[in-house]
């Protein structure tokens, strides 16, 4: 089953005289399947006054994982990509992440990550809706922010950019999936270094 939602939102509150920081976009109405309400998302979207969400929720079987997506139209000046895929064993899920590792990314625990984009990694333990039983899913959460052409605001940088990764893994989980398990995934402030080798994103014209 695929969910499809959108809307237009004003601002949730307003900033006294002054201030430098902008008020948060309110994310928190269930878009998204309830994944949205930290106000860090919000924050990630800079000077947006509405945005537009568009939800796609893909419902695993026995045999397949759920798969949810999340974009955020900020008001063509900044947009935010959220999305959680699954796999069945962790070969699978090393492939998965690989294909979502940004190019100039490093390696934090349990993640990789550049200045506009962050994966990371998380085990699932949910039970099936076909028969009940538990089954274990290796998922991949990534998360994104692009500037609108024209847009000149900074990136968010690696640190901000893994903790939106890491949240969303976490709001993912618990709102989404349905995963009974505890989910292991690290607090920040995170520790980046060089990627090793075997997630290094494939280069132009070469196979995954």
């Amino acid at each position: 089953m695929v969910v499809l939602g959108g809307g237009l939102f004003g601002w949730h509150r307003h900033l006294e005289q002054g201030a430098k920081h902008p008020p948060a976009v309110d994310l928190s109405h269930g878009e998204c399947r309830g994944t949205l309400d930290d106000p860090r998302f919000a924050a990630s979207l800079g000077s947006t006054r509405q945005v537009r969400v568009d939800t796609t929720f893909l419902a695993g079987r026995t045999d397949l994982p759920d798969l949810l997506a999340c974009f955020v139209d900020g008001e063509h000046r900044r947009d935010l990509s959220v999305r959680v895929d699954g796999a069945s064993d962790e070969k699978d899920q090393t492939t998965l992440e690989r294909k979502e590792v940004p190019e100039d990314a490093q390696a934090f625990p349990g993640g990789e990550g550049d200045d506009r984009a962050a994966v990371v990694r998380f085990t699932c333990v949910s039970r099936s809706g076909a028969d009940g039983k538990e089954r274990t899913w290796y998922y991949v959460a990534t998360a994104a922010v692009q500037n609108a052409r024209g847009n000149s605001d900074p990136a968010p940088g690696r640190q901000k950019i893994a903790e939106l990764a890491v949240v969303f893994a976490h709001r993912a989980a618990e709102k989404a999936l349905g995963c009974t398990n505890t989910i292991d995934l690290p607090e920040g402030p995170y520790v980046f270094s060089p990627l090793p080798p075997q997630l290094m994103p494939p280069r132009a014209g070469q196979g995954s």
